[in-house]
């Protein structure tokens, strides 16, 4: 992370000057369906909160990735041992575009098959459990499912593919 100080011109024309920006590296995160269409969801330590939490397969963009999609493949298979026949982008999510400067790239997948076991990062301990989408709505109504970003992707995937059903 860089904190970059700007100097920044409302609307109005009023001088905000210093402006902070956060300047993250992107992030990316995948939904990744199964046969029987369910979703792998991982649960690990988070320690801003001090807790387990489940997500989605999900990482950094790192510079030596040709694409975001390079950088989602690489961490489904890390984070899972996954691998996927087929990816499809989903529209962009921004953090937090108030501060941050740094965009979430979603991807599904689809045609999943385990080629081996996952390879964690030094502070990572990761398990994955596979999951309905009923299932999965009601993990996020309980509050077990519970990180805002990957709820946004969830959705934004969902409504992607067709597949948000809205009650009226």
């Amino acid at each position: 992370m860089t904190v970059r100080k700007d100097s920044c011109q409302t609307e109005d024309n009023k001088i905000v000057d210093p402006y902070f920006v956060l300047e993250f590296p992107n992030w990316v995160q995948v939904m990744a369906f199964d046969s029987e269409n369910r979703v792998i969801i991982t649960q690990q330590y988070r320690h801003g909160i001090q807790s387990m939490i489940y997500g989605l397969p999900t990482g950094f963009s790192e510079k030596s990735d040709k694409s975001t999609l390079e950088s989602a493949q690489r961490e489904l298979l890390e984070e899972t041992g996954f691998t996927a026949g087929r990816y499809e982008k989903v529209p962009v999510i921004f953090p937090n575009p108030a501060t941050q400067n740094n965009q979430v790239h979603t991807f599904a997948a689809f045609d999943i098959k385990k080629i081996q076991e996952p390879q964690f990062d030094h502070s990572e301990r990761i398990t994955i459990q596979f999951v309905t989408i009923d299932k999965l709505m009601r993990m996020i109504s309980d509050e077990s499912f519970s990180h805002a970003l990957h709820i946004a992707g969830v959705f934004v995937t969902l409504q992607h593919l067709n597949m948000l059903q809205v009650r009226k």
